[in-house]
């Protein structure tokens, strides 16, 4: 007899990391609410010329941040902006 059950290979420990996302412009941070490898969406959209930026994403405490190069830079009303790698 099969059963319906499904399995957890993983234990519950009830632990959810922090986590905070921005992009920094000129010492503007704009936060971020999604990332990908080649975008970013902003929680709230902005206006901005072609420029680099440094990204920040902050787990538990601990910040590691680097350097994109936004290609088309942010227009008002677009929340999801391209990146690249910084040169």
């Amino acid at each position: 007899m099969e059963s319906n059950t499904i399995r957890s290979s993983s234990p519950k420990t009830g632990y959810s990391a922090t986590v905070e996302m921005f992009l920094d412009i000129g010492g503007v941070h704009h936060d971020i609410s999604h990332m990908g490898p080649d975008f970013i969406i902003l929680a709230e959209s902005t206006n901005c010329p072609p420029c680099d930026g440094i990204v920040g994403l902050v787990v538990d405490g601990r910040l590691k941040q680097w350097t994109v190069r936004l290609p088309d830079g942010i227009s008002t009303g677009t929340s999801r902006v391209r990146t690249a790698k910084a040169a």
